[in-house]
């Protein structure tokens, strides 16, 4: 069994519940939330004293809910802030985003870390959908190009062309291209990890978005290479999981 300290970054500040979303940020003080952030980035980097296997960052929009609307910026602290923790990018939330951009920063922050990046492919709910304007229709779809898109710029060491249905890119050569590799740790828990073999790409993976019969085929079969590192292929939501 794998322990994960997983960190909201909420907004406490609130004299009551919200009722709507989005939420209004009219009571929003930016010198108070400097002060959540260390607060918040302490505990975190904390959890490597208390001997947890990994830090988990996540990624949200509108809300107070969570101040972390984009987790690699505060994985790409706790790289420096830590030595031997994983970190848990549990909230790239893939269809919503650039998915080069989504492979070169989970790139860094591989290379940065020493390859301790857990590298989360989330669909996200309804609300991520509205706040960024994409149709939820589509989630699955662009999910799985984006993947496969965010794989191929790991895979390959040499220019490539991409004309999907949603994403499309003239010329694709990351910089930096992730080669560190890692050992992998195996278990048979799947309140854990399911283990693959160790090769190409280097990022474990880490891929859940829903209970569906569905979720759990493409996580298994459809995207990720055969030797992916640590790749989750369960069909229990992820926080019952972690």
């Amino acid at each position: 069994m794998l322990f994960n300290f997983f960190h909201l970054m909420p907004w406490p500040h609130l004299d009551e519940a919200p009722t709507s979303w989005p939420v209004s940020n009219k009571t929003f003080d930016a010198q108070k939330a400097r002060e959540l952030y260390k607060t918040y980035i302490d505990a975190m980097a904390y959890a490597e004293q208390c001997g947890f296997d990994w830090v988990g960052c996540n990624e949200h929009h509108f809300s107070p809910y969570g101040l972390m609307s984009n987790c690699n910026l505060i994985g790409s602290v706790l790289a420096d802030r830590t030595k031997t923790i994983k970190l848990g990018m549990l909230g790239n939330l893939v269809p919503l985003l650039n998915p080069v951009r989504v492979a070169e920063e989970y790139a860094m922050l591989d290379v940065m870390s020493g390859g301790r990046l857990i590298a989360g492919f989330m669909r996200g709910i309804p609300h991520e959908y509205r706040a960024y304007n994409v149709d939820p229709d589509e989630s699955h779809e662009r999910l799985d190009e984006a993947a496969r898109l965010i794989v191929k710029c790991w895979t390959l060491d040499e220019p490539f062309n991409w004309e999907g249905r949603h994403y499309r890119f003239p010329a694709v050569s990351i910089w930096p291209l992730d080669t560190i590799a890692t050992p992998v740790q195996s278990t048979k828990d799947c309140t854990a990890a399911v283990a693959c073999t160790s090769a190409e790409p280097n990022p474990s993976f880490l891929a859940s978005d829903s209970t569906s019969g569905t979720t759990v085929a493409w996580n298994g079969t459809t995207v990720f290479p055969s030797a992916a590192r640590a790749l989750i292929n369960c069909s229990t939501p992820m926080t019952s999981r972690l």
